[in-house]
């Protein structure tokens, strides 16, 4: 990488999060359900630097740690999706700017690739990256907890259903809690969904992987579809009718995830007999 941290620190910060950014559960979901369990360190920097991947906890995991061995102050932080608890993750990245500064540091499903600022007083500036635009809100939750939430609107392709819908077509995504936590705060959430399907989570039930070119351009494989964005930042989706379809479309997109494709396919039963009848 070309990233300088002495000069420019939320530019390098967006080069770095491009670079390690892979999401892809082809293996998680490829793996037999008894050896199933939440990564390990180990097994965290491994995805990373093969390039598999993997969800949010991979990427986030992997980048606090990284950050804080270049020396930043950066601390987990929970985020709750449709209103599981300690289901997501994030980074809260102190003294970025100047002293006393926080900012918000997320990798999921989505080109969140900026550091954002969490000086706002109501309501964050609308972001733009890639084909996806977000902003940010302050709430008190029905806690009494004081909770930034991450709200969605163009190219909300992957939000999940039921979430509460705000005016101008505005839905929140996540709720993110301030509070500084260890990385065992988030154990027992976090086997869950890499052990139970439809436990907080649809990743164990759904095939999905998901990358940014050079040019910020998402490639991705949501179920039976491939998704490609183009120099517009318009979305097109493509069918993919086979599995022979399915395998090759992988091994040109995401090489990196090919191995036990096989397996994640025959798991979840994509292409049936059934399902060739009916195509």
């Amino acid at each position: 990488t070309d990233c300088k941290w002495r000069s420019y620190p939320r530019t390098k910060l967006k080069c770095l999060l491009k670079e390690i950014w892979v999401y892809g559960i082809m293996k998680i979901v490829a793996t037999e359900p008894a050896n199933r369990k939440r990564p390990s360190l180990t097994e965290v920097k491994e995805a990373v630097f093969s390039g598999v991947g993997g969800l949010c906890y991979t990427t986030v995991v992997f980048l606090k740690y990284l950050l804080e061995a270049l020396g930043f102050n950066v601390h987990f932080i929970a985020g709750s999706i449709l209103s599981h608890p300690d289901n997501h993750l994030g980074i809260l990245l102190k003294d970025l700017t100047h002293q006393g500064s926080t900012h918000l540091v997320d990798a999921n499903g989505y080109p969140t690739f900026q550091a954002i600022p969490l000086d706002f007083e109501e309501k964050s500036p609308i972001y733009n990256e890639s084909f996806f635009e977000y902003k940010f809100m302050r709430k008190v939750n029905e806690k009494g907890q004081k909770v930034i939430l991450r709200l969605h609107r163009r190219g909300d392709y992957y939000g999940p259903e039921g979430s509460e819908l705000f005016k101008d077509g505005w839905r929140t995504f996540c709720e993110f809690n301030l509070t500084p936590r260890e990385l065992s705060h988030f154990d027992a959430a976090m086997e869950k969904i890499y052990t139970i399907p439809y436990e907080g989570s649809p990743f164990l039930v759904s095939l999905r992987a998901i990358q940014f070119s050079v040019q910020s351009r998402m490639v991705a494989i949501k179920d039976k579809k491939l998704l490609l964005e183009n120099e517009d930042h318009a979305v097109r989706e493509f069918p993919l009718k086979s599995k022979e379809e399915y395998i090759s479309t992988i091994q040109k997109y995401f090489p990196q995830l090919a191995e036990g494709i096989v397996a994640a396919l025959s798991y979840l039963k994509y292409y049936t007999d059934e399902e060739y009848k009916n195509m």
